[in-house]
């Protein structure tokens, strides 16, 4: 890049209060993108589990322990994914309790689908395992541990 397109670049990143340059991305794209992107993996989730249980098209062994508990829980995890994915778009409410209410209601679905399908045996785990990976990544440290203790616990009596 030549030093006068340079120029135009440093002029115009916005300055904080003590006149320094702030850097070239902004701080609200590196939180709400990684949660948009996190939604979008949420609604997909959720319509293939809320399709599969209303066509009665489930592979097993999705649904065979409670296939009841199954429906019903597919079908709010798909409307919260649905809330969650106009709400981020709205970008309300903030960034730190709309990611905290989405991971915990997703711990919450994935044990109640882990449940209904006849435990841990039966792979829906993995879905645990991503929700807790995107806890690490879009909440600081001690909550992410505490998302961990939660979905630990709730799989115990498995």
């Amino acid at each position: 890049m030549n030093t006068a397109a340079a120029k135009v670049i440093a002029n115009r990143r916005p300055t904080n209060g003590a006149g320094l340059k702030s850097p070239l991305v902004d701080s609200a794209e590196l939180t709400w993108t990684p949660l948009g992107y996190f939604c979008l993996y949420r609604l997909a989730v959720a319509t293939f589990f809320a399709v599969s249980a209303a066509t009665g098209h489930l592979l097993r062994p999705l649904g065979t322990y409670d296939f009841g508990l199954f429906l019903l829980t597919s079908m709010a995890y798909l409307a919260f994914a649905a809330l969650a994915a106009v709400l981020h778009w709205q970008r309300r409410p903030a960034f730190t309790a709309q990611a905290m209410i989405q991971i915990f209601f997703d711990i919450v679905a994935a044990t109640l689908l882990m449940h209904a399908s006849g435990g841990i045996g039966s792979g829906l785990g993995v879905f645990l395992i991503v929700t807790l990976a995107a806890g690490g990544l879009l909440l600081p440290g001690r909550t992410a541990l505490f998302f961990a203790a939660l979905a630990t616990g709730g799989n115990r009596h498995q």
